[in-house]
């Protein structure tokens, strides 16, 4: 048990070790281009690593500041101090006595355990709160299963809820132009959560960035969030695409579902609106006729009696929208908050934006790029259809290549060399790889 303790300590750090490492092949890439590292220059680049254009929040020596329309795997270089997106008022306005907040996108009110009594999103024109009820509330639940103590969840510990009732200290900690943050700080039992709810004026994704100080014994610890969507059946993500679940109990089959995976989001949707829950971390999800809710901690004893112990960081987030995932940016801020940006001080250059690669098609992401295994002076694209329909997608790559061709997964050729640009035929949900040579 020791060394298989060790052994998860050592993964972890090898895990961190391996982000320095892409970094610094992102900046090795980054110098091949022609950009150099310039501690004091006021020209910072916006390094995006994702399929999607997007606009990057950063703060610099106390400074919100929105670096817009950075292109999809791509970069753009800004001089801080030319930026022209900042307001002299505050995003949003608070209330200390009341605990409400009020700005563009939502009216949102606090009760005293620090939950969500009110959310009013204003482009929806509805409150996301079902009527009577809270959300963000945290829920605890007896964790004993019957065998493999840190691996199972048994249905009948979800049969006996605790809802956290004790008052959070909250309070207004940022409120700038871009964005507002308030602090919840909340007991739970012998454990202490604190959460920065940040609210933003480029985004209508809410995150609630979390740290907690756990020391609970098999104890399983969820996060609720009830609304007044009724329908049948929710949407989760997966690598390459998604699937569906029904939200009832109806079947065997669906009681034995009653936690199901998603890797990036989970989604609640009628036709005209829905709620996507977003995670960083966190892939245990129930959706539960009209409640959504993420596993957050749990305190199992066995092999490893103080592996849950101590300090947990991570972040989940809630995404109100028009219409269902479909017609939504869910991928988008999904992998916005999976992917965070990076941002380094460089020296001037003249061509200040530049992108690998663009698709015509929303529903088409670009997941990988990377070098070819066995060809040295090749690279590998990677793409699948998220959204589950027939499409025709023209990709543009804005690098010199010599010809291109299809592959499996392995590598393995299946087309003849191509000269001509690169079009693709997706069939719903599929997964497309090209070689293309440099």
């Amino acid at each position: 048990m020791y060394f298989s303790l060790q052994s998860c300590v050592q993964n972890y750090c090898k895990t961190q070790q391996a982000q320095e490492i892409c970094r610094d092949y992102i900046m090795q890439a980054l110098k091949r281009l022609g950009w150099q590292e310039q501690q004091d220059s006021s020209h910072y680049l916006a390094v995006n690593t994702t399929s999607f254009e997007r606009d990057i929040l950063i703060n610099h020596q106390g400074t919100d500041y929105l670096i817009e329309h950075v292109p999809a795997y791509g970069v753009k270089k800004v001089n801080l101090s030319q930026l022209t997106n900042q307001d002299e008022a505050t995003l949003s306005q608070w209330s200390n006595d009341s605990h409400t907040l009020e700005n563009d996108h939502y009216s949102v009110s606090f009760n005293t355990k620090g939950e969500i009594s009110r959310l009013y999103a204003k482009a929806l024109q509805r409150d996301m709160v079902a009527e009577g009820a809270t959300m963000n509330q945290m829920v605890l639940y007896p964790d004993l299963p019957k065998e493999f103590d840190a691996w199972n969840i048994d249905a009948h510990s979800l049969n006996h809820p605790k809802v956290v009732e004790t008052d959070a200290h909250i309070k207004l900690v940022k409120n700038t132009p871009l964005r507002t943050v308030v602090e919840v700080i909340r007991d739970i039992n012998q454990s202490q959560m604190t959460q920065r709810i940040i609210f933003y004026k480029h985004s209508t994704r809410i995150d609630f960035e979390t740290e907690v100080d756990w020391y609970e014994k098999h104890l399983l610890l969820k996060a609720k969030f009830p609304t007044p969507i009724h329908v049948g059946k929710a949407t989760y993500d997966i690598q390459f695409g998604n699937y569906e679940r029904p939200t009832h109990l109806n079947t065997s089959w669906d009681q034995a579902r009653f936690e199901v995976c998603a890797q990036k989001w989970a989604d609640l949707s009628e036709q005209s609106f829905g709620l996507s829950l977003l995670n960083n971390g966190k892939y245990g999800h129930a959706i539960q006729e009209e409640t959504l809710y993420l596993s957050l901690l749990r305190g199992s004893q066995y092999p490893a009696p103080e592996v849950d112990k101590g300090r947990h960081q991570f972040t989940y987030s809630l995404y109100p929208h028009q219409g269902t995932f479909r017609e939504s940016d869910v991928y988008k801020e999904a992998y916005d908050l999976n992917y965070p940006a990076i941002i380094q001080a460089v020296a001037d250059k003249e061509n200040g934006e530049e992108s690998l690669v663009t698709i015509d098609s929303n529903n088409i992401i670009c997941e990988t790029v990377k070098r070819a295994e066995t060809q040295p002076e090749s690279i590998v694209l990677r793409f699948y259809e998220s959204e589950g329909k027939s499409t025709e997608a023209s990709i543009d790559l804005k690098i010199a290549y010599k010809s291109w061709q299809d592959t499996n997964l392995l590598e393995e050729t299946l087309s003849d060399i191509q000269l001509n640009p690169i079009h693709l035929s997706f069939k719903p949900y599929e997964i497309k790889t090209i070689l293309v040579a440099l």
